[in-house]
């Protein structure tokens, strides 16, 4: 059985003397001038052209901007040349985190890593993809971490993926 997909792209244009403005949630090319805007996902791109000359460009943001306190990677190799050997957390120098528990399981549920109270800046035993010495299998393996900052406890939980 084939599946038709049909996609459609919407896109509103509002004139207003000599300005037009264009509210697109894809990506976008002016003919009469050299700027192009290219979102491909989230929030829509709005433009505001006035003239043949100026270029006003922005996007919508959300009421609540969530600070990122902690970066998660996707994805490393630990048979790399020396960059993303190991499952290593992301934060900003100096930022008031601590982690308080960070694990990873197999597909089957099986703990494989589990390291506590640590503080990030100064923690060397990030996960290698191995488990008791050896080297796991390519695959994805999930995360639970949860951690302080700026006095609040929070949590994260999501993918990874070895290869």
């Amino acid at each position: 059985m084939k599946k038709l997909c049909i996609i459609s792209l919407l896109c509103w244009s509002v004139n207003i003397g000599h300005a037009q403005t264009i509210i697109t949630p894809f990506a976008i090319s002016m003919s009469n001038s050299n700027q192009s805007v290219c979102q491909t996902g989230g929030e829509p791109v709005i433009l505001t052209v006035t003239g043949n000359q100026n270029l006003t460009q922005g996007f919508l943001q959300p009421d609540n901007l969530e600070i990122i306190d902690l970066y998660v990677p996707n994805i490393f190799s630990s048979f790399s040349n020396g960059f993303n050997q190991s499952f290593k957390l992301g934060f900003k120098d100096g930022s008031d985190l601590s982690i308080e528990q960070f694990m990873i399981f197999d597909r089957w549920g099986n703990k494989i890593y589990n390291k506590n109270s640590f503080d990030p800046h100064t923690f060397q035993e990030w996960w290698d993809g191995k488990f008791e010495n050896q080297e796991l299998v390519n695959g994805v393996y999930t995360y639970f971490i949860e951690y302080l900052t700026r006095g609040q406890s929070k949590t994260k939980k999501g993918s990874i993926t070895k290869i």
